[in-house]
């Protein structure tokens, strides 16, 4: 079931809003590099642990391996939308799982393994409330590239965020393919949902977050520091580098340099 989603083409639904065109061209055959294939096989293994991640509503790629850019060096990025009230206790299980079975990046080993960078609350999915302005392209573009590996439900994200026409107004809102698992193959994660009781804003989301606190500061500070910050709430928590103000600073020198050179050719 996986990696069915089209990559985008540039003679498709990805121009920028002043190349408008009503044409779309039928999508092409995706043609995928040697390590995202190697990644690709990775994923695939571990598809059953996908289904029983406690408090997970629905998983998604991202990143380079979505935008079909992954080399030797790069790490499977996942996105998760969990149970309204339960994103402390959905990452921490996530985290000490994948710990545990040794296939989480960590500072020291990268390559090929997954890394949790994103966790948002079922009820508050709408990612495009943290966008730059004016325009957040590198948001909007990730948004865009998402690749639905589990879902638990029918559910199409981009109905929570339909903003993201206003920089890509040719792009479908919705995914390729989608798919509900059967309930009896998710036995561990309702185990581990009855053991920590599944009641929103409940003691384990405050005795994590009281614990994780100093350590959120000092990364904050850190970030703040190198001009990179982390959005985290009691609704989405992404601890890893931003880097949406140097993505948006680069695209803003280029828009500049193409019309600098737009007019010279006049």
């Amino acid at each position: 079931m996986m990696m069915k989603y089209p990559i985008p083409d540039q003679e498709q639904y990805f121009y920028y809003k002043n190349k408008y065109t009503k044409k779309i061209n039928p999508p092409q055959k995706n043609i995928y590099n040697i390590a995202t294939q190697i990644r690709k096989q990775k994923i695939n293994k571990y598809n059953r642990l996908r289904r029983n991640l406690p408090y997970i509503e629905h998983i998604y790629l991202c990143d380079s391996i979505s935008f079909n850019a992954a080399d030797e060096w790069s790490d499977i990025d996942l996105f998760f939308i969990v149970k309204h009230g339960c994103i402390r206790r959905a990452r921490l299980l996530s985290v000490i799982i994948c710990s545990i079975l040794g296939i989480k990046r960590s500072l020291q080993k990268k390559s090929g393994l997954f890394d949790l960078i994103f966790y948002v609350d079922e009820k508050h999915t709408d990612i495009q409330d943290i966008a730059l302005q004016p325009e957040d392209i590198y948001l909007t573009y990730r948004l865009a590239h998402l690749i639905p590996l589990y879902q638990h439900k029918p559910y199409n994200i981009y109905t929570d965020n339909t903003r993201i026409q206003k920089t890509l107004p040719n792009f479908p809102m919705e995914h390729v393919t989608t798919w509900e698992t059967k309930k009896w193959s998710e036995w561990f994660k309702n185990v581990w949902e009855i053991v920590l009781w599944s009641k929103p804003d409940n003691f384990w989301e405050y005795i994590i977050k009281s614990i994780r606190k100093p350590l959120v500061i000092r990364k904050k500070k850190r970030h703040k520091e190198s001009w990179r910050g982390i959005a985290i709430g009691d609704h989405m928590l992404k601890f890893h580098k931003d880097k949406r103000m140097e993505i948006q600073q680069k695209r803003e020198s280029r828009l500049q340099t193409n019309e600098t050179e737009g007019s010279s050719d006049k």
